[in-house]
């Protein structure tokens, strides 16, 4: 133990003197301190996730996509997939307090400054970390407005 504190000190020192690493240093013990602290919750997997939208003929579709995730400290990034009728690929950003996980999406290709292909999602992390269940949003270029579904992450 003693080994180890003295350890992150040399590491906060280092950091202080070397500004270049300066923000290596603190996301890794950010990291560390999440390890330490016992309550923590992992996303790095494959998960499917589960949600429902209205296509072009006013028809209601049940989506699934799979989202390979990497979790660092508090934030986490992805990159997804939907099969199917629709095929569609998407990035993920995010962030994890507690058991709630927030983020959003964007498509691949999406244009800058383009509505399209955008969204959001709210989810909360279940006991056994093997689920999650909340709500996603995005502007729909079928419908011309914000739509919203539940949202279920399943890990794989």
């Amino acid at each position: 133990m003693q080994n180890f504190i003295l350890g992150v000190f040399a590491s906060i020192i280092a950091g202080l003197c070397i500004p270049g690493i300066r923000g290596q240093i603190i996301y890794y013990l950010q990291y560390l301190y999440q390890k330490i602290s016992g309550n923590v919750i992992d996303l790095t997997d494959t998960w499917e996730a589960s949600f429902e939208e209205v296509d072009k003929n006013k028809e209601t579709l049940s989506s699934l996509e799979k989202i390979k995730v990497k979790h660092k400290a508090k934030y986490f990034f992805g990159e997804g997939e939907i099969g199917g009728t629709y095929p569609r690929k998407f990035k993920y950003n995010g962030t994890v307090f507690q058991d709630l996980v927030s983020g959003y999406y964007e498509k691949e290709g999406t244009l800058p400054g383009s509505l399209e292909g955008r969204g959001v999602f709210l989810l909360q992390v279940n006991s056994s970390r093997q689920k999650m269940s909340g709500y996603c949003s995005w502007f729909d270029r079928d419908s011309q407005r914000v739509e919203n579904s539940s949202y279920e992450w399943h890990r794989l």
